[in-house]
């Protein structure tokens, strides 16, 4: 596990990449921001805001919204030629921001257009006989990350590890025993959300004591997070980093995990820092304070976009001068905008299609 290969880092990331659309009621408007998410789109995209080179593989659609999630990756700086687009169209998760009853600002996801009440296009893996076509590009990254499991992302984790990059699993939902013990063992960071490790918790045990990674992350929302590294028994707490005005939580691990490469990469190289307890809480630290600056903005990397005048920058003394200045400047590349039904392929094909008679027949 490396990060020499390069002086300026590389990651090369699959798993979850889809268009995120962000539906406000705070600040609402007839076309909404649209932009690259899922957990994979935005560690992507946010080590490329950090001056990392990223890219992207994966599957999406032929369609308005996988133009639209291209465009977002290509302004943010991440490469996606290797994602295959295809008919069957492209993931979308719709986010809702919305005033609590008891006051604050409350987070919710939805799978469904809210139009046609139709289920968006859901993640599709990496093929299996892309693997050996993408082996190339993975084995020269510094870091390969995923999020997801299937044959073909484990092979290009393999690939990956065979050439010493550092390799980050973040799982999040359950699926096959086999492929994330697996997926596990190939790893050489592995972190996921406490609210999530019930749906893997006796596999991530089993696969655990077969081979302890190297780094062992648990985060806990408001509560912070624990961390523990190989051979050590017990976990290290650290709490979160106060948010003054806590507008959208939504992205924040994605933020955290992308600061702690970071960092870490910058103080003397990823394989590094993770043999020494301190270096990986002064890394994470950085990680916490990028999270914490972005929860003052809608989306879950509004941070990128809107403008940080009435933002709170203290959290930002931990990290370096040129990425405090492009998130605290005035002026930000905007977000693309899309209305609801122009975002959904089944909307748009129900525009296209042909009128009914009074009798039911299309003419």
């Amino acid at each position: 596990m490396s990060t020499s290969k390069a002086s300026v880092p590389s990651v090369v990331g699959t798993g979850l990449i889809v268009l995120d659309i962000t539906v406000s009621a705070v600040t609402p408007a007839p076309a909404h921001p649209v932009w690259a998410g899922g957990t994979c789109g935005n560690v992507l995209a946010i080590l490329s805001f950090l001056g990392w080179k990223s890219k992207a593989v994966g599957r999406i659609g032929v369609d308005a919204a996988g133009t639209c999630l291209v465009r977002d990756l290509l302004d943010s700086g991440v490469e996606p030629e290797h994602l295959d687009r295809e008919t069957a169209g492209t993931p979308i998760i719709l986010h809702r921001v919305s005033v609590a009853r008891r006051g604050g600002f409350r987070h919710g996801y939805a799978f469904e257009c809210p139009q046609c009440d139709r289920r968006y296009p859901s993640f599709r893996p990496v093929l299996v006989s892309r693997v050996e076509p993408l082996a190339e590009l993975v084995s020269a990254a510094s870091v390969f990350f995923f999020d997801r499991v299937s044959r073909g992302i484990l092979d290009l984790a393999a690939a990956a590890r065979k050439q010493d990059a550092i390799v980050v699993f973040e799982p999040s939902a359950s699926g096959d025993e086999k492929q994330f013990v697996e997926a596990y063992e190939a790893s050489d960071v592995v972190k996921y959300a406490c609210d999530r490790r019930a749906k893997f918790e006796p596999w991530l045990e089993k696969a655990a004591s077969r081979r302890r990674a190297p780094l062992e992350i648990e985060t806990r929302g408001a509560e912070g997070l624990v961390f523990r590294l190989r051979g050590e028994r017990r976990w290290h707490t650290r709490e979160a980093t106060p948010v003054p005005y806590l507008l959208d939580a939504s992205g924040a691990g994605d933020w955290l995990t992308a600061g702690f490469l970071y960092a870490a990469a910058r103080a003397g190289g990823i394989s590094r820092v993770l043999r020494d307890p301190d270096a990986v809480g002064r890394a994470l630290q950085v990680g916490e304070a990028l999270a914490a600056f972005n929860c003052q903005f809608e989306g879950p990397r509004g941070a990128m976009y809107a403008s940080a005048v009435v933002a709170s920058t203290q959290m930002l003394n931990v990290v370096d001068a040129r990425v405090r200045r492009k998130l605290t400047r005035e002026t930000k590349r905007p977000a693309l905008q899309m209305t609801l039904t122009g975002i959904c392929s089944a909307c748009v094909a129900a525009k296209k299609a042909p009128a009914p008679t009074s009798d039911g027949v299309a003419v």
